[in-house]
């Protein structure tokens, strides 16, 4: 009796486990986020190396548009997205000016993760992060 139990409790927590996995990598995003992008030395620490810029993301399928800001912080960007477990590939189809970092671009790929209606969106290169704090609107 003892082992059937625990073989149910093994069996319920692989089902819930793989389950978990699948929904990540179903997940879809659509409709309007909002919020700020920044960079950062280091996320864990507040020594902001660009001040905080408001940024707005549309996702619609499996395309996207990011709104660009005059001092390119970010640059913009529109394409084609792919999601996958805690990644997200950015494709974007613009053509940019090469007078500014290319990274300020939304564009290749990012960790992210969401919590209710947030989104987070976070690349880094070298020691910079490149972030993204959006709120679904």
């Amino acid at each position: 009796m003892r082992v059937h139990k625990l073989l149910a409790l093994t069996a319920a927590v692989v089902l819930l486990g793989s389950c978990k996995k699948s929904e990540l990598k179903s997940l879809k995003l659509n409709g309007t986020y909002s919020g700020q992008f920044s960079t950062r030395n280091n996320p864990l620490t507040n020594s902001i190396v660009e001040s905080l810029h408001s940024v707005t993301v549309k996702f619609s399928g499996s395309n996207y548009q990011s709104t660009a800001n005059p001092d390119y912080m970010p640059a913009g960007g529109q394409g084609s997205f792919l999601t996958k477990n805690d990644e997200i590939t950015f494709r974007d189809t613009t053509v940019h000016t090469a007078n500014f970092d290319a990274n300020l671009v939304l564009n290749g790929t990012y960790n992210y993760s969401t919590k209710g209606d947030s989104l987070l969106i976070v690349k880094q290169i070298n020691y910079v992060f490149y972030t993204y704090k959006l709120k679904r609107q």
